[in-house]
């Protein structure tokens, strides 16, 4: 009585393992499977994919905090609401380095999800500080998922620093 076993492996290896020769710049195999069986090995080749081509060009990284210098930061308050019901609102209050900046950013962000900006105000406090006022009109801003969330992701990505949020309703 003989007892036959075989074992089949498979092995996967991508083409950054493996250096490409010039003529094929611009081109990579996505994978190349290998079987390994009793009767040898056999090697299936991936199909060839074009790397795509980078349009904008990279950009230089951020400077860090050291390297910029004196930071005076500015405030910023930054009420929204629904545009629907104005005694229900959201304060935002926080720091940040440029109120021009937040601005924008906040700016686009409301106007992508189709608001509106009702109140835009930089009052200078003294030579270096400034202080931001914004109202703004966001719909659906207590939806599911609720808008305020992506308030505060546009506050943080325009370099700003949330201290305080704060819910304000107003019944009468």
């Amino acid at each position: 009585m003989t007892r036959r076993r075989s074992l089949t492996a498979l092995a996967r290896f991508r083409s950054s393992d493996f250096p490409q020769p010039p003529e094929h710049e611009g081109l990579r195999d996505a994978e190349v499977i290998t079987f390994f069986t009793a009767d040898g090995m056999v090697q299936l080749p991936g199909r060839t994919l074009k790397m795509p081509q980078r349009r904008l060009p990279p950009r230089a990284p951020l400077p860090t905090w050291q390297e910029q210098g004196l930071c005076v930061a500015s405030t910023f308050v930054i009420a929204a609401t629904n545009g629907f019901d104005p005694k229900r609102r959201i304060n935002v209050l926080g720091f940040c380095r440029c109120t021009d900046m937040l601005s924008e950013v906040i700016e686009d962000t409301v106007l992508q999800r189709g608001g509106e900006i009702m109140l835009r105000e930089c009052e200078p406090r003294s030579s270096l500080h400034e202080t931001l006022k914004m109202t703004v009109a966001i719909p659906l801003l207590w939806g599911v998922p609720p808008e305020h969330e992506t308030l505060s992701n546009a506050i943080v990505s325009g370099g700003g620093i949330v201290e305080k949020v704060w819910l304000q309703w107003h019944f009468s």
